[in-house]
């Protein structure tokens, strides 16, 4: 920390005055790298202090995934030994579900063992730190910090890059950082509380995954790029076949494209799914978008009809037909077929 503390009194002496934006302030020290704490501060100015130094805070960066999945991988995508322990690993996603907080000691050990008294949940949340420091050899929590949360010059969390996309309204980036539901596949038995407090999450996240790309494929309806529009409406539908704005959207967008075959086929697996897994019709105004699109067909079918009734005079030349079956009706009438009698031989016998 006196390291830290004389360089920024050295870059400060540099000005005649305070700058009047943030800092991030970079140091080399003795071989290692230092970092500000507000160096995760946007529009901060990063400074310098050695050409050699690079804009990496530190040599051994974790992986924290919380999307699709739970999991911790190490520097390179190096596995850990954190999968047996699930707790532990619970532990991480409780202290990732807030980047700037973490979470408090008493809501960890009330979701995690909630069967146990204070003086033991305490105990088992200390051995469980304890763990997960000598398991990955690295301390991932923050000490300065009065609640349970993670470094982020330690370990980056793929929760926390989504949710800060979904801030800055950067929409296409969060629609790629969200990999899947929260905490995907895992599970702890006996610990109803931590479920729902991971549905409450997923539900957020799913929502803002939503939100973003309905907003992706309003931005490209309304600039006329009607194939952009129509992916992220497919995506949109993908995550959430039931919604009736989702495929609504997909079927004026694909009809728009001039694609009204796959608007029906849209239409027809939205009402089916509906039919096979919740015994219910498609919403009326779903019904009423198919339906317009159905008789924008049969306006097409009818001006093709006129277009070659106009041209009646069109030569067409035939091709030659080998074999021409009567039709039934001349098969039908005719009667019945005689066929020749075959003389008998004069040398046979009666």
């Amino acid at each position: 920390m006196s390291a830290f503390r004389s360089f920024h009194w050295r870059w400060y002496d540099s000005f005649s005055r305070p700058p009047p934006f943030p800092i991030c302030a970079l140091a080399h020290v003795d071989g290692r790298r230092y970092v500000s704490r507000d160096r995760l501060m946007p529009g901060c100015l990063a400074v310098r202090c050695d050409a050699a130094l690079t804009p990496h805070p530190v040599d051994h960066v974790h992986t924290l995934t919380t999307l699709g999945g739970l999991s911790i991988a190490g520097p390179g995508g190096a596995s850990t030994g954190l999968a047996p322990r699930r707790r532990a690993l619970a532990l991480l996603a409780l202290a990732a579900s807030s980047a700037k907080e973490g979470i408090s000691r008493d809501r960890a050990m009330g979701l995690l063992w909630p069967e146990l008294d204070v003086g033991s949940a305490r105990n088992n949340l200390k051995q469980t730190v304890f763990a997960i420091r000598h398991t990955l050899g690295v301390d991932v929590f923050d000490r300065a910090a009065s609640n349970i949360r993670l470094d982020p010059v330690v370990v980056t969390v793929d929760l926390h890059q989504y949710e800060h996309a979904l801030a800055a309204g950067a929409h296409e980036d969060a629609a790629g950082d969200y990999a899947g539901p929260f905490l995907d596949g895992f599970f702890l038995p006996n610990l109803r509380e931590f479920d729902r407090w991971v549905e409450r999450v997923r539900q957020r996240l799913e929502l803002g995954y939503a939100r973003a790309l309905e907003t992706l494929a309003v931005k490209a309806r309304l600039r006329g790029e009607v194939w952009a529009a129509v992916h992220w409406y497919r995506r949109l539908v993908e995550h959430d076949p039931v919604s009736t704005s989702s495929v609504l959207g997909l079927i004026s967008t694909l009809a728009a494209a001039s694609e009204p075959l796959a608007a029906l086929e849209c239409f027809h697996r939205h009402a089916k799914m509906l039919r096979d897994e919740f015994d219910a019709e498609p919403d009326p105004k779903v019904q009423l978008a198919a339906e317009r699109v159905r008789q924008s067909l049969s306006y097409r079918a009818r001006e093709a009809a006129k277009s070659i009734a106009s041209h009646g005079d069109t030569d067409v030349p035939s091709l030659p037909t080998l074999f021409v079956e009567p039709p039934r009706s001349a098969r039908r009438n005719s009667g019945p077929i005689t066929l020749p009698m075959r003389q008998r031989r004069p040398d046979a016998e009666p």
